[in-house]
């Protein structure tokens, strides 16, 4: 739908009459100008009215033809002008205080009479004329404000001719306002080239040349939000935005927001010790209180997944989690289904898995647009919050940029796991930002959460184990007598056949898939609605593989065997990839060490809930050599055998 404003410009069509929108009067009027120069002033309500009946017809062109919507303001006042402006305007208003009182004073001689009685009284040693009070007190009695008297010249300096201005705007558009940010020296330039050229057809009155002073002058002056515009393009011109006011949330668990971002720390692996590289976080916060939610880290790049994880940590009560940290002295009362989740609008977050879970939970899924994180401001202030609250404050850290960092050797002081990571990260939020007082709010974000919490109802999942299926990756298949297919791997089980027995149709079924491990699948059962847990055929293979490994095994296969596989070949594959993970983690370049970090699972879930013993396997030294011990012989058997030798004959 199109939409307009009143803004200067603004033209309307009255049959063959062409009407333009000038201004707004102090009256609150508009004043509105025609094709032939006549000039009217219409109130509002007027004008609404002949735009409703399409007395008016809006010129669809015009909408654009300014960005200055009409506004009244107050003039200056005495505090705002210079010193010596205001000096100069108390030593008039001396003067005219004197005539205005009495009025008696009307013709140039009286008034010189005057002046020097006035000028003896307040120790003025030069008084000005009698011409010059005069056009003083002319202009005060006009508005009767000390401001009228102020220096009427300073603003006076040489006016740009019109042709000179138009050249000038033209080469600035040509060379300067431009995203290749070229310097002031190439507009001085191009400009003398432009009046010479200008000047070459005319024999007299020709153009003068600004200097050099007068061009870095001009574009000195230039509006440097259209110059960040025009250069920068809009990011650059982001830090000229103003505050329109706040989003209004009334209650807890309204508005949440989740956004990711890479910690200014380097992590160290477990074992080897090696710096693997910053992780990204994934946080999510609650509008209203700024109570932390949840946060999910791992060393993957930010994905739907990630916020599929954060989710399930920001929905599920804290209890057990906390029981990992004993460290952490405080409660972590957040939980709860929210009402509105804003995210950012990457494709990454686009996906049916992140749409279908919102949509089960009942939970409306906002994307912010994008390069705009106004749109999500309380979650990106968060995030610096975060960063300078506790990870700078880390060994290893990298600090917001280069500047800061300085010479700090943060891969040689890296000295925190992700294990470690957690733990800090929960008991800062946890002892330390929920418990400070908020600026914004004037009290802690847990003093706030617990107000709201008392005036609003907390929904949960009614099955705690609906959670995890919920954050599955949603699939569909055929279901045939081996059971389901999916990434080369079959699942089958008595509950999932008799599925099948009960149709003679081949039937397509949903089910959801899981990053963390290949060994199963929750099957959707659309007889008696319920989700089956069936599990992987090979489970010796599958059982507790991620599956972005198990493709790399798949991968691999192909390359070697093509599509034909045993399962001896898949666990060879895959043991041949857990030992190049394993190598990987103590490789030299950290690019690679971070790689191999977020193949094992190295976030923040696996810390506290799984445990690979696979990929610990994989973790031992692959030349370690474990000396076997021969089983004793029985008696006779352990004698010494004889030397024999060879002799020619």
């Amino acid at each position: 739908m199109m939409r307009f404003s009143f803004r200067k410009g603004l033209r309307f069509f009255e049959g063959q009459r062409t009407w333009t929108l000038l201004r707004r009067l102090a009256t609150g009027r508009f004043q509105m100008e025609d094709g032939d120069g006549v000039i009217t002033a219409i109130e509002p309500d007027d004008l609404l009215t002949k735009w409703k009946t399409q007395a008016f017809t809006l010129d669809e062109k015009s909408l654009n033809a300014s960005d200055n919507v009409f506004f009244l303001a107050t003039p200056a006042d005495l505090s705002v002008l210079p010193k010596r402006q205001r000096k100069l305007a108390r030593y008039r208003y001396r003067y005219v205080r004197h005539f205005d009182r009495n009025r008696s004073y009307s013709t140039h001689s009286e008034i010189q009479k005057a002046i020097p009685q006035i000028a003896k009284a307040i120790g003025d040693a030069s008084p000005p004329s009698s011409f010059t009070v005069f056009r003083w007190l002319k202009r005060y009695r006009v508005s009767k404000s000390i401001v009228s008297l102020i220096d009427q010249k300073r603003k006076s300096g040489r006016r740009r001719d019109a042709e000179t201005k138009s050249i000038l705007e033209a080469t600035l558009s040509e060379v300067y306002l431009d995203e290749q940010e070229r310097p002031t020296s190439v507009v001085v330039d191009a400009l003398e080239k432009k009046f010479k050229c200008a000047n070459q057809n005319r024999d007299d009155n020709k153009l003068v040349c600004p200097s050099r002073a007068t061009v870095y002058r001009w574009v000195q002056a230039l509006q440097q939000d259209i110059l960040d515009k025009a250069r920068l393009g809009r990011p650059g011109a982001r830090k000229h935005r103003w505050v329109k006011g706040s989003i209004n949330v009334k209650r807890v668990l309204e508005r949440v927001e989740i956004d990711h971002t890479p910690l200014d720390v380097i992590i160290v692996d477990e074992d080897t010790k090696l710096p693997l590289g910053r992780p990204w976080l994934t946080l999510a916060i609650d509008t209203h209180s700024r109570m932390i939610l949840g946060f999910y880290i791992a060393f993957h790049e930010p994905s739907s997944y990630s916020v599929l994880a954060c989710l399930k940590h920001a929905v599920l009560p804290k209890n057990d989690w906390l029981k990992n940290f004993p460290g952490v002295k405080g409660t972590w009362p957040c939980y709860g289904l929210m009402e509105l989740i804003a995210v950012d609008n990457g494709m990454d977050l686009h996906s049916n898995a992140l749409k279908k879970l919102c949509l089960e939970m009942g939970i409306q899924l906002m994307f912010c647009p994008s390069r705009t994180p106004e749109f999500k401001g309380t979650i990106e202030r968060m995030m610096r919050t975060v960063n300078t609250g506790l990870i700078h404050l880390l060994p290893g850290t990298v600090f917001s940029n280069i500047n800061q960092r300085g010479d700090y050797p943060s891969e040689k002081l890296a000295a925190i796991d992700m294990s470690t990571l957690v733990e800090l990260l929960t008991k800062w939020i946890v002892d330390i930002y929920h418990k400070t007082p908020h600026r914004r709010l004037g009290v802690p974000p847990l003093l706030k959460w617990q107000e709201g919490v008392a005036t609003r109802c907390i929904e949960l999942p009614a099955y705690p184990s609906q959670m995890e299926i919920i954050a599955g990756v949603p699939a569909k298949r055929s279901l045939f007598h081996y059971g389901l297919e999916f990434d080369g791997l079959h699942y089958n089980s008595e509950e999932l056949q008799s599925i099948r027995r009960r149709t003679n149709e081949t039937l397509s079924l949903d089910f959801k898939s899981y990053e963390e491990d290949t060994g199963y699948l929750h099957v959707w059962d659309p007889y008696n609605e319920v989700y089956l847990r069936v599990d992987a055929l090979n489970q010796s293979y599958a059982s507790g593989l991620r599956r972005n490994v198990h493709r790399m095994i798949r991968q691999s296969i192909r390359a070697k065997c093509g599509d034909n596989t045993s399962e001896q070949e898949l666990l060879q594959a895959k043991e041949d990839i857990q030992r190049i993970i394993a190598a990987s983690i103590s490789h030299k370049k950290m690019a690679i060490r971070k790689k191999a970090s977020a193949l094992r699972a190295v976030n923040s879930e696996s810390n506290s809930t799984v445990n690979n013993e696979l990929l610990d396997e994989a973790l031992k030294p692959i030349n370690a050599i474990t000396p076997r011990v021969l089983p004793e012989l029985n008696a006779g058997l352990d004698d010494q055998l004889p030397t024999f030798s060879h002799t020619n004959s």
